[in-house]
């Protein structure tokens, strides 16, 4: 057959589109089919070299480097033309595609088109952030009517014939895995004097394997993913016994770590300084000012010993290790852990990062790890009372292989600051810089005695014309009595903050607070997971419109400028003056 791969990159550029559009021209020209590829060029006028048509093109500097060619050119149609083209493989959708489904229509030829590139997790390098929703939305458009043109669609995974299917194409769609060709490393010699050189320059010893993950930093990359499947291995095959950092001073994972930034190969929370004393060289300041960094992808595992959540006082000793250490670093402005929530495709590879717990389920139960508090009250006057209590869980072994214990080794979270014994000064820890907030009083950790179970938690009331009140969970400790604030007692629309004595021998020994509503409008939970179900029940009173309806907004929206997520038109005569709804399933408009 005559076949025609049009692409708007191709080699010599190095990407994945360029090098899957190559790899099936070798392909194809194998099986003996004549074969073409239009591209683009930064030459003035078409280029013809060999099988391969260029079209100028102009170059996307801020998108590295992509060239967009005009979707027509009259000279590069009148030579296709004379191929008699039988098959139009389309593989982008911008200006080279565009001009394939334009050769194919006047030719008549059956159209191939494969979606390689999910350009919805682009957007950001356009918008910026900004009207992000709305660009993701002309962008499935875009790609709907290309999918809507081709003969037949190609998908190089799963997860993007998912998305094809998402976005509302029923056409049929081959799933075809993009090929890649081993045999040039079918003969490597892990023994070649190169190799070894390159393992001696980065410290690696001559029989650890390496992998090594190139390409562009980006989040669309996923080398998270790489990351947390190269965690998985360690966990399975070394088996470490620290803790500390996820146990990088042993088990193999300090290989090619040292503690001088010159010959270091990687980064950890051990050894995070050698980043800060890098960035204060002189030459790599901004003027005299110190570059900043953001930590926005570090986080500990709660798994240990075989058990997803056995690591939660040894997670919780480590967050707090490592935001000591961070708070004196000047370089780093913000220390964004990495997951609030467990995700389970995560956590099936044991990588249960979350400050909160969840069973998974349809209905997920969720529970805070000790994580959770020490994160949230790290840099407040009550970091060392929620961080302090985990220090005890922390191991490590040092660099000659002794294994460190609290009390054996170490005796505060200062002794932990500088593991790799670098050139970084500890000495002045200014806990200032580690506390800077201050927060409104937590009486559960000004209690003078241990409260055991007790608790005081706020609740709302659905509106009933009764008079509700709160009252304490759990069994107070022997001679202890309690005795709630007078305004304990709610029966009209509205709120009360509501305060829980707790006395023994005539002195008060804790305090609990907690806020008392009566609501016309009452969901089910206060917080609630991605994907769960959320159901919301309005009172409708009798001095308003037969026809209202219910809202529900983004935190701090504007209910007179903003859109709702969801809203429901409610009717009182129909519904009564209660009626409980939820928001995903009964014809509710709108979407999160």
């Amino acid at each position: 057959m005559n076949i025609c791969l049009f692409s708007d990159s191709y080699l010599p550029e190095i990407n994945g589109v360029a090098t899957s559009v190559n790899s099936l021209y070798k392909l194809l020209k194998s099986y003996g089919h004549n074969v073409r590829v239009v591209t683009t060029t930064d030459q003035k006028d078409v280029v013809i070299e060999g099988d391969v048509i260029r079209i100028p093109g102009i170059t996307l500097k801020k998108i590295y480097g992509y060239k967009l060619s005009n979707i027509y050119n009259s000279k590069a149609f009148k030579y296709l033309k004379t191929l008699h083209l039988d098959v139009i493989h389309i593989n982008s959708e911008f200006g080279i595609g565009q001009f394939g489904f334009i050769v194919a229509s006047i030719l008549n030829c059956a159209t191939v088109y494969t979606y390689h590139t999910m350009y919805e997790e682009y957007t950001y390098y356009i918008t910026k952030g900004y009207f992000d929703r709305f660009s993701k939305w002309v962008i499935r458009e875009y790609a709907k009517d290309c999918m809507e043109r081709a003969t037949e669609i190609i998908s190089p995974s799963e997860k993007t014939k998912n998305y094809i299917r998402s976005i509302g194409i029923n056409k049929y769609v081959n799933v075809v895995p993009t090929g890649f060709n081993f045999s040039r490393f079918q003969d490597v010699d892990h023994l070649d004097p190169k190799v070894l050189e390159i393992k001696r320059k980065y410290n690696i010893s001559e029989d650890d394997r390496v992998l090594i993950c190139l390409g562009r930093i980006a989040k669309e990359k996923s080398f998270d993913v790489v990351i947390k499947g190269y965690k998985k291995y360690l966990d399975t095959y070394k088996n470490p016994k620290s803790n500390l950092g996820n146990g990088d001073l042993y088990g193999g994972r300090n290989v090619g770590m040292t503690n001088d930034y010159n010959t270091t190969s990687k980064l950890t929370f051990s050894n995070l300084e050698l980043l800060d004393d890098y960035l204060n060289q002189d030459g790599l300041k901004f003027g005299d000012t110190v570059r900043s960094v953001y930590l926005t992808e570090s986080g500990v595992s709660s798994y240990w010993n075989g058990q997803l959540y056995g690591g939660e006082n040894i997670q919780a000793g480590i967050i707090a290790s490592a935001y000591y250490k961070i708070s004196q670093l000047d370089s780093i402005k913000a220390f964004s852990y990495y997951r609030a929530f467990d995700n389970q495709e995560e956590a099936a590879s044991y990588a249960v990062f979350g400050l909160v717990k969840n069973d998974f389920k349809t209905t997920p139960s969720i529970e805070a790890k000790p994580a959770y508090n020490v994160y949230k009250y790290i840099d407040t006057q009550y970091s060392q009372y929620v961080a302090n209590k985990y220090l005890k869980y922390i191991e490590y072994f040092d660099k000659n292989q002794n294994l460190q214990k609290y009390n054996e080794g170490f005796t505060s979270y200062l002794d932990l600051l500088n593991l790799f014994e670098t050139k970084h000064d500890f000495s002045t820890f200014d806990w200032a810089k580690a506390t800077p907030v201050t927060v409104d009083t937590v009486n559960e950790y000004e209690d003078k005695i241990d409260m055991g179970n007790v608790k005081f938690e706020s609740r709302t009331f659905m509106y009933d014309g009764i008079a509700h009140s709160l009252a304490i969970t759990g069994s107070l400790p022997e001679g202890v009595t309690v005795q709630y604030s007078q305004n304990n007692s709610l029966t009209n629309i509205g709120t009360a903050t509501v305060m829980a004595t707790f006395t023994k021998n005539d002195e008060v020994v804790a305090k609990r607070v907690a806020t008392l509503e009566v609501s016309k409008i009452y969901t089910n939970k206060k917080v609630y997971s991605i994907g769960e179900k959320i159901y919301v029940t309005p009172y409708i009173d009798d001095d308003i419109s037969k026809d209202a309806w219910i809202g529900i907004y983004r935190e701090n929206a504007s209910i007179e400028s903003d859109p709702s997520l969801y809203w429901y038109s409610f009717n009182a005569e129909q519904d009564g003056k209660l009626h409980t709804v939820c928001i995903q399933e009964d014809n509710l408009q709108g979407s999160i």
